[in-house]
């Protein structure tokens, strides 16, 4: 009775995020009922606004670093792993080693975490978080999985239904945000493709799924744009 009750409530409060950022959020959803989807091609969410951000080794990163390459951008708590938003260990089996293992095929995609505080602030010494991945994350390699100081909420500032991820709030979200646990998938155009939550192996897989999805539908995108430049 207890998990019947528990799983009620969990069910009420995704419905409640599916109401607030629409079809995006919806996939949470239907994806955690355990139904499929057979998609052609990932919907368009908006931009990702424009951003700014320092590197560990004190790199400038905007939207333009990334021109051409697929992006997956997360926030990192400095309480992690033990209390952590997003589950790094989820991250690094299904993103980061893919990523590490195809350095051929996935060579143009990244993962892009922020360091934040409680409230969502910058931590300026990302020198802990880099040796917390280390730690946690077999063969680390800061130029896959890149650890960022900036401003986390310009990253979030995106729009969908009147809505705007940064300011989404509430009790049942971590440290009362709920961008602190979405993870963002960017193409190589900084087009917004897909929102998840990655605070479990479901949903972190699942987000696996869309990277692969969208990878596809740019090199099916690139065959036709060759195709019609050997036609003229």
């Amino acid at each position: 009775m207890a998990k019947k009750i528990k799983e009620a409530g969990r069910t009420k409060k995704l419905i409640m995020a599916s109401l607030v950022f629409g079809p995006a959020l919806i996939l949470i959803f239907v994806s955690t009922l355990k139904c499929e989807h057979k998609f052609t091609q990932l919907d368009y969410f908006g931009d990702i606004p424009s951003y700014q951000a320092t590197t560990i080794d004190g790199k400038t990163i905007t939207n333009e670093t990334f021109k051409g390459k697929v992006v997956m951008y997360t926030v990192l708590n400095e309480s992690c792993p033990k209390d952590c938003a997003i589950s790094i260990w989820d991250v690094n089996q299904q993103l980061f080693r893919k990523l590490k293992e195809n350095p051929g095929k996935l060579r143009n995609v990244k993962i892009v975490s922020f360091v934040v505080d409680k409230d969502g602030n910058p931590v300026e010494d990302l020198e802990n978080m880099r040796k917390i991945l280390e730690y946690n994350v077999l063969e680390y390699d800061p130029e896959i999985w890149i650890l960022a100081k900036g401003d986390a909420n310009n990253l979030y500032n995106i729009e969908h239904n009147k809505h705007n991820l940064s300011t989404i709030e509430g009790d049942e979200y971590f440290n009362g945000k709920a961008y602190y646990s979405l993870l963002l998938l960017a193409d190589q155009d900084n087009k917004l493709r897909m929102v998840l939550k990655g605070d479990s192996e479901s949903m972190v897989r699942k987000f696996h799924q869309y990277m692969t999805l969208l990878i596809k539908q740019n090199d099916k995108e690139r065959f036709k744009r060759m195709e019609a430049e050997d036609k003229k």
